[in-house]
């Protein structure tokens, strides 16, 4: 840019005396950086970002790498280079899929959870059992999508150990109920068999005092 500099000059004869001062004032221009260098600038800053969005997504610190992949995004529209603009709309669109994914997959196993939890406290076991194991495999598999990530790794290992103690205690109400039906089922035979002895000997009774 263009600055405005005033000089105040002293000068002294050979006999050191001291004569006015007198001021000049002169406009000097100042060179700022070129276009290259500022593309430059841009180009290092954008990789620089990038590189950091890969390293956050290793870790599955998925919303902290899309706002990078964006900022990366930004400084390669600004500089014009239209593949890697491109380059960054692919991994933006990657990882607001994955974000989708989990947040859509968490919410059909928390629901899978709560009907199973729901239909436990109504005695209806086989459905609850059904319901519970529908949102383990849900939740293994957000595990498996996310265990690089602490939050994450913590959070569905808590629900997916849930998941097993709601299904232990199921499949135990599952076989005693099981034992019950074949306990009624025993005795049903057995009185059936008492029944069908009395009918026996009463008919046997009939003939004898025919004869």
């Amino acid at each position: 840019g263009d600055y405005s500099l005033k000089i105040t000059v002293e000068y002294f004869d050979s006999r050191n005396k001291r004569y006015k001062p007198f001021e000049k004032e002169c406009s000097i221009h100042v060179l700022g950086p070129s276009e290259e260098e500022i593309n430059q600038e841009k180009l290092n800053k954008a990789a620089a970002a990038e590189r950091e969005a890969a390293t956050l997504l290793s870790k599955d610190e998925f919303d902290s790498a899309l706002e990078k992949y964006k900022e990366a995004k930004t400084l390669y529209e600004e500089v014009g280079i239209t593949t890697k603009v491109n380059d960054m709309n692919s991994k933006i669109n990657l990882v607001e899929e994955t974000i989708q994914k989990i947040e859509e997959n968490t919410k059909k196993a928390d629901q899978d959870f709560q009907n199973g939890v729901q239909y436990m406290n109504d005695g209806d076991y086989s459905e609850a059992l059904e319901k519970v194991k529908n949102a383990k495999v849900l939740y293994t598999s957000l595990f498996n999508l996310t265990n690089s990530n602490e939050t994450y790794k913590n959070l569905y290992e808590s629900k997916i150990n849930d998941c097993e103690e709601k299904i232990q205690y199921l499949e135990e109400k599952i076989n005693e109920e099981e034992d019950d039906t074949e306990v009624v089922e025993l005795k049903t035979v057995f009185i059936a068999a008492i029944i069908l002895l009395l009918a026996a000997l009463v008919f046997g009774i009939m003939l004898i005092r025919k004869e």
